[in-house]
């Protein structure tokens, strides 16, 4: 896979998309060449060499509606699945979570661990530790 540096945080491509320019400056993608590299480590390292401080796109592990045990990488921090919601991609870009198959693992970790392998800086969702109403010796935590 060869990736591209993208001025902007945004999964996929669609038409008028810009990139780095090599030589400087930003261009869409499909007119001067681009900064980037075969792999998502030579696009950090070309990016690097231009000035550029690159990482990959943020995404979410988030449980599969159809299997709690299973972890998918969403694009969007928001908690389960609707109608709609879309998933990264293997192969890459971003696809509703229930046509292509996602990036995932079996399990937290193994997400993490096949998001990163796919240049992607994944994460859990945020959550916040609130005491029970119920049980003052209870904390819950809340989205």
């Amino acid at each position: 896979h060869y990736y591209l540096a993208k001025p902007d945080e945004e999964p996929g491509w669609k038409s008028g998309d810009s990139c780095f320019a090599v030589g400087g400056g930003v261009t869409p993608h499909d007119e001067k060449p681009c900064i980037g590299g075969s792999g998502f480590g030579a696009c950090l390292a070309t990016s690097s060499e231009a000035g550029l401080t690159a990482r990959g796109l943020g995404a979410f592990c988030v449980q599969d509606p159809g299997n709690s045990h299973y972890y998918l990488a969403k694009p969007d921090e928001e908690p389960g699945w609707k109608s709609g919601d879309s998933c990264f991609a293997v192969g890459g870009g971003v696809t509703p979570h229930d046509e292509k198959p996602c990036i995932g693992g079996s399990g937290f970790g193994a997400c993490l661990a096949t998001s990163s392998e796919a240049g992607l800086t994944a994460r859990g969702l945020g959550a916040f530790c609130v005491q029970d109403p119920g049980n003052s010796h209870y904390y819950l935590a809340k989205p």
